[in-house]
């Protein structure tokens, strides 16, 4: 089945400086206030290795024939992509048409009854840990900003599209779903504790790159022989492979607005982000969502140290977690 798939424009703007992970990568430009210190020691992270080597040679054997066909159909649009739940899809248009202004998207989230409960119910969990009362709609939208408005936008979105119906594949996109989600509600906090510049856009960039992964097992589940067994390591290291050019494909269907990306045009040549999302997504596999073996070693205190954060700010950091699961 064929569908006009749009050219695909690079996305990596607002992905790579967080999770391309790919050590040889300039880095250039301004840095922020609170830049990455030197001699931070490596945290030993089977998944963050595995995603290197990956990005670096696309065609290891370790990756099935399944995952590379899949992703030539995609590119091709011989497979077809989910298509956004049309009560969300003017969303990102608002947004630009707006301004950003987050006022005025209250009126655009209010239409939709769980975008609207998604918006308050998250705006309460991290307005209360800084003591700030939120007690409706417009409160809450004016409290998270339109850049964290878009990245919720996503987060329905994805949240809708993708469920599978094979294991291992659901088991590990409900999981990797819960790490996504916290990752992206613990990321700006760190931001926030920096005073970053782009403490606001991490959050996307955080959730849009794990949307990738779970679309790439959706629809791994689906591509898959009937009956065929996958070994869960098999799986972790086809969802490595997929996840990033999908999260690039999903972006430019689903219209992820401009005024995000030329913010997150800036975003952190330094490093920060890239420690910021990884210390987030360490927080959330040890809160409990573990998706893959190869989590196992996630430790966020050498990415924190490397920011000049430490293990006194993890007790907020985690309470932050627990609030984003719940």
């Amino acid at each position: 089945k064929k569908i006009g798939a749009p050219e695909v424009r690079s996305w990596s703007a607002l992905t790579a400086s967080a999770v391309a992970l790919d050590a040889s990568a300039p880095r250039t430009g301004e840095r922020v206030a609170s830049a990455p210190r030197s001699g931070a020691r490596v945290v030993k992270d089977t998944e963050v290795t595995l995603a290197r080597r990956v990005r670096r040679d696309p065609d290891v054997e370790e990756i099935r024939p399944v995952a590379v066909e899949l992703l030539a159909g995609v590119r091709s649009g011989r497979v077809e992509l989910p298509r956004v739940d049309p009560r969300l899809a003017r969303f990102p248009d608002c947004v630009t048409a707006s301004g950003g202004d987050a006022g005025a998207l209250a009126d655009v989230v209010i239409r939709d009854r769980k975008f609207a409960k998604a918006v308050v119910r998250i705006a309460q969990g991290a307005a209360f840990i800084r003591g700030v009362h939120v007690e409706d709609v417009r409160s809450a939208c004016e409290y998270l900003g339109a850049k964290a408005l878009v990245a919720i936008y996503l987060e329905q979105v994805v949240r809708r599209q993708f469920a599978p119906v094979r294991e291992p594949h659901r088991s590990a996109v409900e999981a990797l779903w819960r790490k996504a989600i916290v990752t992206s509600r613990v990321a700006p906090l760190i931001g926030a504790m920096l005073d970053a510049p782009w403490r606001d856009q991490v959050r996307c960039v955080a959730l849009f790159h794990n949307a990738g992964g779970v679309m790439a097992l959706s629809l791994l589940s689906a591509a898959e022989a009937p009956g065929e067994l996958v070994e869960i390591e098999q799986l972790e290291r086809d969802e490595l492979f997929l996840a990033g050019p999908f999260g690039e494909l999903l972006a430019e269907r689903w219209g992820v607005p401009s005024v995000l990306t030329r913010a997150a045009d800036a975003l952190a040549p330094d490093g920060s982000v890239e420690h910021a999302v990884l210390a987030a997504r360490a927080i959330a596999i040890q809160a409990g969502h573990l998706c893959f073996p190869g989590h196992l070693f996630a430790d966020p205190v050498p990415h924190l140290e490397a920011l000049g954060l430490g293990r006194h700010h993890l007790a907020e950091l985690r309470a932050a977690a627990e609030n984003a699961a719940g």
